[in-house]
């Protein structure tokens, strides 16, 4: 780090306010080739990947077995544990382990499919997955924008800094 305007993931020296893992920092620091916060996120991308393969060939059986309603509250109650926990990232090993469990929820597209095959009639059944599967991407995009608008900007309003706007809002 280097100044006030950052360029590395390495460690801040000396009294400096900036932190490898603050938001300012991170973009750079994976644009750029080589560091070791590059390779954390390209570790968290491949663990995240890796275990949503391994979850969703897994459900196959937990759905047979338990049914989509009690698979899906159980993976959705997993996700949410992690995502809470994401408040907590202190380290690259502990963002590639939060970020890789969060994974797990990825998963939940299987039950989704499964769900509307055993809900909908057979003329409609390819409206109905696609249409879950779309609703269930948009989803995920309209919940960053709720963390960040509803949730972290009024926390930093009301007198948090970045740093811990942003733990609180994961958390919440």
């Amino acid at each position: 780090v280097g100044g006030d305007t950052p360029t590395d993931c390495k460690e801040p020296t000396g009294n400096s306010t900036l932190s490898k893992y603050n938001r300012e920092v991170l973009p750079s620091c994976v644009c750029t080739p080589g560091t070791a916060c590059s390779d954390t996120v390209l570790y968290s991308s491949i663990g995240s990947v890796a275990v949503t393969i391994v979850v969703r060939v897994a459900l196959g059986t937990l759905l047979e077995r338990y049914g989509p309603v009690n698979v899906q509250c159980g993976l959705m109650i997993f996700g949410a544990f992690w995502v809470g926990l994401s408040s907590s990232v202190y380290s690259a090993w502990s963002f590639i382990l939060i970020r890789t469990m969060i994974g797990c929820a990825g998963a939940s597209f299987v039950t989704s499919q499964l769900w509307c095959s055993l809900v909908f009639a057979p003329n409609i059944i390819g409206t109905a997955r696609a249409t879950a599967g779309g609703w269930g991407n948009m989803g995920g995009g309209v919940a960053q924008i709720f963390i960040v608008w509803c949730l972290c900007k009024p926390f930093q309003a009301m007198g948090m800094g970045v740093d811990l706007a942003w733990r609180v809002s994961m958390f919440f």
